[in-house]
C-alpha cells in the first residue's frame, strides 16, 4: 500500500492564510468567537473562500539581505520597522494603505529562518497595510507564554 500527501500548509510551499486561521484566547479576527466559526469541515466565515475573486493592490518586496548587503539574514535575524523604513528609503517607495508587503529574508539561500520582530505589528497598523507575506515563516522569536506572537497579532488583532 502506498500513500502519497502534499500538505499545503507551512514554510514549504506558497499559500495564504484565511482570518479564521489563527485565534488567541477563543476568539479570531474583529473579535468573533472560534467557536461561532470553526468546524470539522472548515470555517463558515472568514475563511479563504473569500478571496476566490483573487486580489488586487500593489504589492512592494521588502529585500532586507540587498538592504544589509548579503545574501541572506542569519538565523534568528529580526526585521525592525527601522529596517523596513530604511528599505523604503533605498528602494524610493513608501508602503502606505491597502499595500501587500513580502519580506525577503534570503532564506533559501541556506535555510536559515529569519522574519518580523514583533514590534513591526502596530507599524502595519499604522501603515494600514493590508497583506503580509514572506519567503519563510514571519515570525522570529517568542513572547513568553504566546506561540507565533505575530501570526495572531497579524490574523486576530
Amino acid at each position: 500500500m502506498e500513500r502519497q500527501q502534499v500538505a499545503f500548509h507551512g514554510s514549504t510551499v506558497s499559500h495564504l492564510d484565511a482570518l479564521c486561521h489563527a485565534h488567541h484566547e477563543g476568539k479570531i479576527y474583529n473579535g468573533i468567537a472560534l467557536k461561532a466559526v470553526f468546524t470539522e469541515t472548515g470555517c463558515t466565515r472568514m475563511g479563504i473562500s473569500g478571496l476566490a475573486g483573487g486580489i488586487v493592490t500593489r504589492g512592494i518586496l521588502l529585500d532586507i539581505p540587498r538592504l544589509k548587503g548579503v545574501d541572506a539574514l542569519g538565523a534568528g535575524t529580526h526585521v525592525y520597522p527601522e529596517d523596513i523604513e530604511a528599505w523604503e528609503r533605498q528602494a524610493g517607495v513608501t508602503v502606505s494603505a491597502g499595500d501587500a508587503i513580502f519580506l525577503r529574508t534570503g532564506r533559501w539561500v541556506d535555510g536559515a529562518m529569519s522574519g518580523y520582530d514583533i514590534t513591526v505589528a502596530p507599524w502595519l497598523k499604522e501603515r494600514d497595510v493590508a497583506l503580509v507575506g514572506s519567503d519563510g515563516t514571519q515570525d522570529v522569536g517568542q513572547i513568553p507564554g504566546t506561540i507565533l506572537p505575530f501570526h495572531k497579532l497579524v490574523l486576530v488583532a
